[in-house]
C-alpha cells in the first residue's frame, strides 16, 4: 500500500492501527474505572469494546510528532499539549451536540471546566511517550506482517459495527435525554401535588380555628350552623385531598418506572459516571444513584472533599 504523504501511513494502516489503539484505549478505560470505583463499568460513548478518542489521538502523536520521537522531554510536552487540547475539543463538541458532559474533572485539583485537568495531561503526556516509543513501532510491524485479506476484513467488519453502533448510541442518548426530561417533569409535578395538599390541609385548619373562635363569641343555633359549615368544608378538603394524594401515587409509580427502565441509556450512565446535565441535574442524580450507586456516591464524595479543600484555601 503506498504512504500517503506527510502521514508515511497507507489509509489501510491508519484504519488498522486506529482499530487496535481504540481498541486498547477502551481496556485501559475499563481497567482505570475498575480501580476508581471498584466495579465494571463498559467505557465509551459507544456500546461496543472500542473508545475512537484513543484510536485518534495515538495517529495523531505517531504522525506530527515523529521528527521528535527520540527527545523525551520535547514528545512528552507536545503529547501533553496536542491530547489535552483534543480532549477539551471533543468535550466541548460533544456537549454542544447531545447537551450532556460526558466526563468531569471537577473533582480533580487544578481543572479547566471540568473537562481536561493538569493529572490527566501529565498522564496524557507519559502514556504518549510510552506509547509511541515502545508500543506503537510493534503494532506498525504487526500490521506489516498481517495478511492484506485478514486486514480487509477486519476493517470492513468493525466498519459495519461502528456504524451500527454509533447509530445505536445517538438514538440511546436521545432516549436518556427524553427520560431525564420525563422524571425531570414528573418530580416537579409530584412536588407541586404535594405543595397543593398540603395548602388545602393548612387552609381548612386555618378554616377550623377561625370557626372555632366565631363559635365562642355566638350563641348555641348559630354555633351549631357554622359547625355545620365546618364540617362540610372538612369533606370537601378530604375529598380534594383524597384526589390530589391518587395522582400523587400514579406519578410516583411512572417516575419509578422511568428510573427502572433498563436499556442503553442506562449504560451511557455507567460508562460516564461524572455525566452531567445542567437542565436536569437532580433527575440525573437520581438516575445514577439507582443504576450505579457505588459509582455515584463515589464521585460526589471526590468532589465534596475537593469543595471543603478550596474553602479551606480561601479562608
Amino acid at each position: 500500500m503506498t504512504p500517503l504523504p506527510f502521514f508515511e501511513y497507507s489509509l489501510y494502516e491508519m484504519y488498522l492501527l486506529f482499530i487496535i489503539w481504540a481498541f486498547l484505549g477502551w481496556c485501559i478505560e475499563v481497567c482505570y474505572m475498575t480501580i476508581e470505583t471498584g466495579e465494571y463499568q463498559n467505557r465509551g460513548f459507544l456500546n461496543g469494546p472500542i473508545c475512537p478518542i484513543y484510536g485518534f489521538g495515538v495517529l495523531m502523536i505517531a504522525t506530527f510528532f515523529r521528527p521528535i520521537n527520540d527527545t523525551f522531554i520535547l514528545l512528552f510536552l507536545c503529547s501533553a499539549f496536542l491530547c489535552t487540547t483534543f480532549e477539551l475539543s471533543v468535550g466541548l463538541l460533544m456537549e454542544a451536540v447531545f447537551h450532556n458532559r460526558w466526563w468531569d474533572y471537577s473533582h480533580e485539583h487544578f481543572n479547566y471546566k471540568g473537562l481536561i485537568c493538569l493529572k490527566v495531561s501529565i498522564l496524557w503526556g507519559l502514556g504518549c511517550v510510552f506509547v509511541i516509543r515502545i508500543v506503537h513501532p510493534l503494532f506498525e510491524k504487526l500490521v506489516d506482517i498481517a495478511p492484506f485479506e485478514v486486514g480487509i476484513s477486519v476493517i470492513v467488519i468493525v466498519s459495519i459495527l461502528l456504524i451500527i453502533d454509533i447509530i445505536a448510541s445517538i438514538k440511546a442518548v436521545n432516549k436518556l435525554n427524553d427520560r431525564l426530561k420525563q422524571i425531570d417533569a414528573i418530580s416537579k409535578k409530584m412536588l407541586s401535588i404535594s405543595v397543593a395538599i398540603g395548602g388545602v390541609l393548612a387552609g381548612k385548619t386555618n378554616d377550623v380555628m377561625e370557626d372555632y373562635d366565631k363559635l365562642k363569641q355566638k350563641t348555641a343555633a348559630a354555633a351549631e350552623k357554622i359547625t355545620d359549615k365546618v364540617e362540610e368544608a372538612k369533606e370537601a378538603s378530604a375529598e380534594k385531598t383524597a384526589a390530589l394524594t391518587a395522582e400523587y401515587n400514579e406519578l410516583k409509580q411512572k417516575y419509578e418506572t422511568l428510573l427502572s427502565s433498563n436499556g442503553v441509556s442506562n449504560r451511557l450512565i455507567k460508562a460516564f459516571p461524572t455525566l452531567k446535565n445542567k437542565k436536569y441535574t437532580e433527575a440525573l442524580r437520581a438516575l445514577k444513584y439507582r443504576i450505579s450507586p457505588k459509582s455515584a456516591e463515589h464521585f460526589e464524595l471526590r468532589l465534596d472533599e475537593v469543595k471543603k479543600h478550596t474553602r479551606s484555601k480561601h479562608k
